[in-house]
């Protein structure tokens, strides 16, 4: 197994960030994110040095001078989401960064040597918890993980997860990739929609990435992220930046997500994240729906995803017995 741990970058830069983005900061530090939430931050934002902003010891913390210049050295060039323990163990063998929040029990409070088991079927569900898994040991079906409770927590701040636990009790999963790498544009006089794509991170595929880019001042203002899976083009992630909202960047999106798909021969449908099912029926959101031609809209049948958006021409049996998660990663991730 890989023990060396992430290093050098602020969770609290993240977290704090990701709050903001979720509307939740507060003088409350006990309430959690969602892990797309952070993808969205590190990508668009980036991650500060620990150094520069460590975890405070009084909340909200006081962020210093010049600390998103030093974030944006340090953005992530895109994300994907990843759905099941054996795409966790696949990208495990790359350079990439998976990270993953599980629903947990009092159990992981005190978890001797950081091994963590199954709960049993009484047991109760206390919330969820967000951490980077860093390796499988295939001997005994084992992940191990970084915890963020400190060395004292665990294996010197070390985890052990069965496989079982996996995709019994996980809500999301995103693995990070590229960091330091830049958008590839040729005219940076102007700011410009860029389309662009790179090999998928788990299939032989493509990613393809929509992005509204000013490259006078580096700035990501948006981007759509899409997978090619089952012959649909599923769309992972379509964001703007708050700032630039309300600008017709969306539909311009949308646009060339829908000619992407013509192109490809191939429907688009788009997996609704936990946090952002709550805007479903926010007039914004419905217009996007709408400008992609997604009319038909499901409960998702999966434990990573709220609702699942088809054209309706396109249905999906739905398991009527799965309840997504309703609550945040736990404090602290």
């Amino acid at each position: 197994m890989n023990r060396k741990p992430f290093a050098g970058f602020s969770g609290t830069y993240v977290y704090v960030r990701g709050r903001q983005l979720e509307g939740t900061y507060s003088d409350d530090p006990s309430i959690g994110m969602w892990g797309i939430s952070a993808c969205r931050v590190v990508r668009g934002w980036g991650n500060a040095p620990r150094d520069l902003f460590p975890v405070p010891e009084t909340w909200p913390p006081e962020e210093p001078e010049g600390l998103d210049e030093a974030a944006k050295e340090n953005r992530v060039l895109t994300y994907q989401r990843v759905r099941c323990a054996g795409e966790a163990i696949k990208l495990l063998s790359t350079p990439n960064a998976v990270s993953a929040s599980f629903e947990i029990t009092k159990q992981w409070f005190d978890a001797p040597g950081g091994v963590v088991t199954v709960p049993e079927a009484n047991e109760e569900i206390i919330g969820a918890h967000a951490v980077a898994i860093v390796g499988f040991r295939p001997e005994d079906e084992t992940f191990q993980f970084v915890n963020s409770w400190g060395t004292e927590w665990g294996d010197f701040g070390f985890g052990y997860l069965p496989l079982q636990y996996f995709d019994r009790h996980f809500q999301e999963s995103w693995v990070i990739r590229g960091i330091h790498d830049v958008i590839p544009v040729t005219d940076r006089s102007a700011t410009q929609l860029v389309e662009w794509g790179l090999p998928d991170a788990i299939t032989d595929s493509l990613t393809h990435l929509v992005e509204m880019y000013d490259p006078r001042y580096d700035e990501r203002m948006g981007w759509a992220i899409a997978v090619e899976r089952s012959g649909f083009l599923e769309i992972e992630d379509l964001f703007v930046k708050p700032q630039y909202r309300q600008q017709g960047i969306g539909s311009r999106f949308c646009s060339a997500l829908a000619q992407r798909g013509r192109s490809l021969g191939m429907p688009l449908r788009l997996w609704i994240s936990h946090a952002d099912a709550r805007n479903l029926h926010t007039a914004v959101f419905q217009s996007i729906l709408g400008k992609l031609g997604l009319t038909n809209v499901v409960k998702a049948p999966n434990r990573w995803s709220t609702f699942l958006a088809t054209s309706g021409g396109h249905s999906l049996q739905v398991c009527s017995s799965l309840s997504p998660p309703t609550w945040h990663v736990a404090p602290g991730t």
